[in-house]
Parts: C-alpha cells; sequence; structure tokens
C-alpha cells in the first residue's frame, strides 16, 4: 500500500472478477477526491434477480452493510422486498489508501465474517466470508453511492452469459452497455442441460434476438439451429426429447416441448 501512496496512487478500486460492468469511472473517482470521501459503495436498483444482495442501513448515524446471511429466518421476506431495501451492494469499492493507512494505524479492520451453510454432493459445510463491503462500517464519512444497472453485470452461469452475448448489450469503449430500448433485463433460467458449456455453445451457435423478451425458461436439450427471435415469455421443454429449432424461428408467448 505505501508503494502505491509514494507513486502517487491514492484511490483504489475493487471489484468482483466476474463482474462484466466494473470499470473505472473518472466521474466516481473525481467525486471521491472532490469531497474527500474514504470509502464508497457503489449501489445499484434491486431486481427481481438480486432481491437477496446486501443492502445497507442507517444506525447511530453510520452507514452499515446488512447481508441477507445475517438476516434472521422471519425477516428475510422483508429483507427482499423491493419496496424497503430499494438498492444492493454491487461489491464495487472505492478506497482512499491515505484513509485505509491511518484507519490501520489505529487498529486491524473488524470486517463481518458471514457464515454460508452449503452442501458439496452430499456433505454439508460451512463457508466462511469475510465481507469487504462491511469495512465501510469503519470509516467516518464512508458513503453508498448509487449508480447505473449496467455497472453491476456479474457471469456467474450461464443464463448470465446469454444475457451479456445478446443484443441486449452493446460493448462502448471496452464497457458493455444495456440496449436503450430495455429498462429492465429479462428473467433467464437455462436448466441444467445448457449449464454445461459445451452444451450451451453447440445449442446456441448464435445468440436469438433477446430485445423483445420478458422472460425465458429451458429445460432439457433445446437446441437453436441457427437465427431466432424469441419474445413475451417462451418455455422450452426438451426433457422427453430433443427440441429443434430451424433457423429464423420466431417465438412470442409460448410453450415448446420436444
Amino acid at each position: 500500500m505505501q508503494r502505491l501512496i509514494d507513486a502517487g496512487r491514492e484511490i483504489l478500486f475493487i471489484s468482483n472478477a466476474d463482474n462484466l460492468g466494473a470499470v473505472v469511472d473518472f466521474v466516481i473517482l473525481n467525486h471521491m477526491d472532490e469531497f474527500n470521501i474514504p470509502f464508497l459503495m457503489e449501489m445499484t436498483p434491486k431486481t427481481s434477480a438480486d432481491v437477496k444482495g446486501g443492502s445497507l442501513y442507517q444506525q447511530d448515524g453510520k452507514l452499515k452493510l446488512l447481508e441477507i446471511a445475517r438476516v434472521p429466518d422471519d425477516k428475510v421476506g422483508e429483507f427482499c422486498d423491493q419496496k424497503k431495501f430499494k438498492v444492493f451492494n454491487t461489491n464495487n469499492i472505492w478506497i482512499n489508501l491515505i484513509a485505509l493507512e491511518k484507519r490501520l494505524n489505529q487498529g486491524p479492520l473488524e470486517l463481518t465474517v458471514l457464515v454460508n451453510r452449503k452442501n458439496i454432493g452430499e456433505t454439508p459445510v460451512v463457508q466462511l466470508e469475510t465481507a469487504i463491503g462491511s469495512a465501510l462500517e469503519c470509516f467516518e464519512g464512508a458513503v453508498g453511492l448509487t449508480v447505473s444497472r449496467d455497472r453491476f453485470l456479474p457471469v456467474k452461469k450461464t443464463d448470465d452469459l446469454l444475457l451479456v452475448r445478446s443484443n441486449l448489450f452493446t460493448l462502448n469503449k471496452g464497457q458493455l452497455k444495456i440496449n436503450p430500448q430495455r429498462k429492465h433485463l429479462p428473467k433467464i433460467e437455462l436448466g441444467e442441460f445448457l449449464q454445461n458449456i459445451e452444451n450451451f455453445q453447440n445449442s446456441l451457435p448464435i445468440i436469438p434476438d433477446l430485445v423483445d423478451l420478458e422472460e425465458l425458461k429451458i429445460k432439457g436439450d433445446v437446441r437453436f439451429e441457427g437465427t431466432a427471435c424469441l419474445k413475451g415469455k417462451v418455455h422450452l421443454e426438451g426433457l422427453k426429447k430433443a427440441l429443434i429449432l430451424p433457423s429464423g424461428v420466431v417465438i412470442a408467448d409460448k410453450n415448446l416441448q420436444g
């Protein structure tokens, strides 16, 4: 850290590796510098796809991060309510290194440890995770900044990959931008068969036109032979036998089975 400060690099930008929307924004950088902000967390409006994302609340005049892992079971519904908690943490974090150095001289950061219970196969495991976002509680003057949705584009599953490779996005100077014809992204649920990247590539050799799509659910072996246009709510099923869709097909508000 000291080497960065000595080299004149005072602001550190951190993001998740899978977030394709996380790029350095000079407007945010200038905002950090102009208002001498020590710690900034980018927030973005919740959609139905990310109601479980961590959110901010205020207690005793300080901002704090609330993750779903810390929410009691009987309060999860309230936490996921988009009207009550309207924004969530993108995990795009900006830290002033000089402020961080001063804070560390006072003692270690008390970061929240999240307990996530999972199963690996049939074996139950406990994953302990340190939430970097909880560091905002350690800085006086930390802020949460609401940014546009195109700064949060994580690709964790082929569901996400389908979206970012479609005409719902364009690439502008190295940054993915949501098609201006859309305010919200459609809901995508690709079944287990298409979570395999090889099956995904073979089944979708050309990504369909999704501009007018609201919802896509695919189960089993569904294959597109070429171009396609999907509109409204489309449910496709290839469980009993493969569903083969010819090139040029237009599917609007339909349920199709193989």
